[in-house]
C-alpha cells in the first residue's frame, strides 16, 4: 500500500506547470507520498529521511494553488515573480527529497527482496550485487527526477519573461511597456514549446518510476514479505499506529483551520473555506475509529425506542460535506460580486442591486450557520480523544499520574467548549463582516484579528493533543 501510494502520488508530478497552473495538483500527489513514506517508515526507518521534505513540498504546492486563486489582481511582473519563486522553492525541496526517497527505497528492496539473491552464485555474492543494483537504479530515479524537475520549473517561467519586456514609442523613446499583441503571439509559441518539452521530459521520468517503482509493486515476494514485516509491527506494536493516525489527524486540523480565516483582498478571501471543509473531513476520517460509537464507517445506530440515530462520524461527515458545499457556492458568488460590485458605494449598491446584496449576506449567514453545525459535530469526536489517548496509561495505584490525566483531560474539554463558543461569535462577525463591508471598510481589520486569535487558540489545543499523544505512546529512548 505504501509503494502504491508512492507511485500514485509521483504521477501527479507528471503534467507541465503553465505559469501557476497546476493542470494535476502536485499537493495531492505529495500528500501521498508522505502517506506512504510514513507507512513504509514502519518496517524501514532509513525511508523516513524524506518525510519532512514531502511535507514542505505539500505547503509549497498549496500555497501555489492559494496563489493561483488570487492572481486575478497580478500583473505580469508579479506572475513571473511568483513562478519564478515557486519553481525555486520545488526544484530546492526535491533536490534533497529525491535521493534520501531513492536511498531509502533502495534500502527498502535490499532488506526484503530475496528474488535476486536466491539466483546469486553465493550467499554474500548475491547480496554484493543486489546492493549494487538497487544503488545505480535509486541512483538513476533520483537523477532523472531532479533533470525532470528543474526542466519543468525553468520552463514554466519562459512564456511569461514578457513581463520583462520594454516598449518602444513611434519616437524611438523607450516607454518600458509591452508590446501586447507581439508578446502575445511570442507567448502563445513559448507556452506550447513549454508544455511539449515538459512532456519530453516527462516521459523519461515516467519510465524510471515505472521500471523502478512499478517492478517493486509487481514483485509478489516483496509484496508479501512487506506485508508479513507490516503485519507482524502491527501486532507487536499497536501503540505506534495509534500515534500516527492521531497525529495525521491532528496535523489536518492545524492546516484546516488556518483556512477558515478570512484574508480578504479587494473583497476576495484568498484563503478559501472550502477547502477547510475538505482536509477537515479527513481528519475526520482519521479519527474515525476513536469515536465511542465505534463509526469507522459511515452507520446507523438504533437506540433503545427502535428509531435510528446517526453515529458521531457520521454526523460529522454530514455536517462537513453541507459547510463545504456551502462555502464553495458563497466563495464563487463572493469572488463574482467582488469583481463587479466591491468598489460600489453602499447607497449605490442598495439601489441599483438590492437583490445580490441579500444574496451575499444571505449565502454569509448559511455558511456561518454551516461551520457552527460543523464545529459542533468535531467537537465529540476530539473528546473521545481525549478521554482514550491523552496522558500516560498507568494502572490504579499511580494515583498522582492519574490525577493529572484527569486534569488534562478536563482542561482540553474545557478548552474546546470555548473554541466552540468563540468560533461561534467569530461566525457571527463574518455575517457582520459581509453585510458592512461597503458601510464600515476598515471592519475587515477587526474581523481578521478575530480569526488570527481563534486559530491561535486553536494550535494551542491541537499542540496539547499532539503532546499528549506522543507521550503516552512514544517508547523508550524516542
Amino acid at each position: 500500500m505504501g509503494l502504491l501510494l508512492i507511485f500514485i502520488g509521483l504521477l501527479f508530478t507528471l503534467n507541465p506547470m503553465i505559469a501557476l497552473l497546476d493542470i494535476f495538483p502536485d499537493m495531492i500527489g505529495y500528500a501521498m507520498i508522505f502517506i506512504g513514506v510514513n507507512k513504509l517508515g514502519m518496517i524501514s526507518p532509513e525511508v523516513l529521511d524524506t518525510v519532512n521534505h514531502f511535507k514542505w513540498a505539500t505547503v509549497i504546492s498549496l500555497a501555489r494553488i492559494l496563489t493561483l486563486l488570487a492572481s486575478g489582481g497580478f500583473d505580469e511582473t508579479m506572475t513571473l515573480c511568483m513562478t519564478m519563486v515557486f519553481a525555486v522553492l520545488e526544484f530546492g525541496v526535491m533536490l534533497l527529497a529525491l535521493p534520501q526517497l531513492a536511498d531509502g527505497l533502495s534500502y527498502l528492496n535490499i532488506r526484503y527482496s530475496k528474488k535476486d539473491l536466491d539466483r546469486g552464485e553465493s550467499e554474500d555474492e548475491g547480496a554484493e550485487g543486489i546492493a549494487k543494483k538497487h544503488s545505480d537504479r535509486s541512483k538513476e530515479l533520483s537523477v532523472v527526477g531532479l533533470v525532470f524537475f528543474a526542466a519543468r520549473g525553468f520552463l514554466s517561467v519562459i512564456p511569461e519573461l514578457g513581463a520583462l519586456s520594454l516598449g518602444v514609442d513611434p519616437d524611438g523613446e523607450v516607454t518600458g511597456e509591452v508590446n501586447a499583441i507581439d508578446w502575445g503571439d511570442f507567448s502563445s509559441m513559448l507556452t506550447l514549446a513549454n508544455v511539449v518539452l515538459t512532456v519530453a521530459f516527462a516521459a523519461f521520468w515516467l519510465t524510471v518510476i515505472v521500471r523502478y517503482i512499478g517492478g517493486m509493486i509487481k514483485d509478489r515476494q516483496f509484496a508479501d514479505a512487506l506485508n508479513e514485516a507490516y503485519a507482524e509491527k502491527k501486532r507487536t506494536d499497536p501503540g505506534m499506529f495509534i500515534r500516527r493516525r492521531l497525529l495525521y489527524a491532528f496535523s489536518a486540523l492545524s492546516l484546516s483551520v488556518l483556512l477558515v480565516v478570512d484574508f480578504t483582498g479587494d473583497g476576495i478571501n484568498f484563503l478559501p473555506d472550502f477547502i477547510f471543509g475538505l482536509i477537515s473531513l479527513i481528519a475526520v476520517l482519521l479519527l474515525s475509529p476513536y469515536a465511542d460509537d465505534g463509526g469507522a464507517r459511515l452507520q446507523t445506530l438504533s437506540n433503545e425506542s427502535g428509531s435510528v440515530a446517526l453515529t458521531k462520524v457520521c454526523k460529522a461527515y454530514i455536517a462537513g460535506g453541507i459547510y463545504t458545499a456551502i462555502s464553495l457556492a458563497s466563495w464563487i458568488y463572493s469572488t463574482h460580486f467582488a469583481k463587479t460590485r466591491y468598489f460600489m458605494t453602499f447607497d449605490s449598491l442598495i439601489t441599483m442591486f438590492p437583490g445580490e446584496y441579500v444574496a451575499g449576506v444571505l449565502l454569509s449567514a448559511a455558511e456561518a450557520a454551516a461551520l457552527i453545525l460543523y464545529i459542533r459535530c468535531l467537537l465529540p469526536l476530539l473528546n473521545d480523544v481525549a478521554d482514550k489517548h491523552v496522558g500516560l496509561s498507568v494502572t490504579e495505584e499511580y494515583v498522582r499520574t492519574r490525577m493529572q490525566n484527569e486534569s488534562t483531560e478536563k482542561s482540553l474539554k474545557l478548552k474546546l467548549r470555548i473554541y466552540f463558543y468563540a468560533a461561534c461569535a467569530v461566525a457571527i462577525s463574518g455575517i457582520v463582516f459581509t453585510a458592512t463591508t461597503h458601510l464600515f471598510p476598515e471592519y475587515w481589520m477587526i474581523h481578521l484579528l478575530l480569526n488570527i486569535a481563534l486559530y491561535v487558540f486553536m494550535l494551542n489545543i491541537i499542540s496539547t493533543f499532539t503532546s499528549e499523544i506522543n507521550m503516552r505512546y512514544e517508547k523508550p529512548g524516542e
